[in-house]
């Protein structure tokens, strides 16, 4: 079995119980919702994608360093992931261009 499907076993599990499901810690499953996030086709996709963005931990665990890793490839464009990746330059409005370059050209203090 996989941690993927130990994962949504255990969310049956705790919902039957009236609990919510656990934050995820383990960084070997944010690998395999990493990997299915890739997969553009992929049936367990769009779920890998709500847990990846609001299930897993922050800070110092295993599933954080992992996160910071792929939104880092996102980020470098190593990975694209439209519902994550910001819009190209060329597919924005001129407004929407405008406001991004105005933001950028202020002082940090003043954003």
């Amino acid at each position: 079995m996989s941690l993927y499907d130990a994962y949504l076993e255990q969310i049956e599990n705790r919902k039957e119980q009236g609990l919510k499901p656990k934050p995820i810690d383990d960084g070997g499953l944010v690998k395999e919702l990493v990997a299915q996030i890739k997969d553009a086709g992929h049936a367990h996709r769009a779920a890998s994608l709500d847990f990846f963005i609001y299930n897993t931990l922050p800070g110092t665990t295993s599933a954080a360093g992992e996160k910071a890793a792929f939104l880092k490839e996102i980020i470098l464009g190593e990975a694209e992931v439209p519902e994550i990746s910001a819009p190209s330059p060329s597919s924005c409005s001129r407004n929407e261009r405008r406001a991004v370059d105005q933001r950028a050209s202020r002082p940090r203090a003043w954003r």
